[in-house]
């Protein structure tokens, strides 16, 4: 099963944007570098993968799993500011689907 079975492009672009939005969230909530990085990973990974956005997806395994690992606080941080903008992309992307759309 798709989700497009379950949702309309709006309601999928509009999941997606809280989701993201959400994650962001996590980058000023969770002080610690390798909790923000298992966290985030681990949204990503999860929550990303269900909602389609696979390179996030993909991304998010490999911070959790960078994480978990003990990678250099250097190392995550770098990685968490890689992540960043890609996440803030999904969401211009999924906001352009909205106003095309007219929602």
């Amino acid at each position: 099963m798709d989700l497009s079975d379950l949702y309309t492009p709006q309601e999928l672009a509009e999941k997606r944007i809280s989701f993201l939005e959400r994650v962001l969230a996590f980058y000023n909530e969770i002080p610690e570098t390798a909790d923000r990085a298992r966290t985030v990973g681990h949204k990503l990974r999860g929550t990303g993968g269900n909602l389609g956005l696979a390179d996030l997806a993909e991304r998010g395994t490999a911070l959790q799993w960078q994480a978990q690992e003990g990678a250099s606080s250097d190392v995550l941080k770098g990685e968490l500011a890689r992540i960043r903008p890609q996440i803030e992309a999904a969401i211009a992307r999924e906001r352009a689907i909205l106003s095309e759309r007219g929602a």
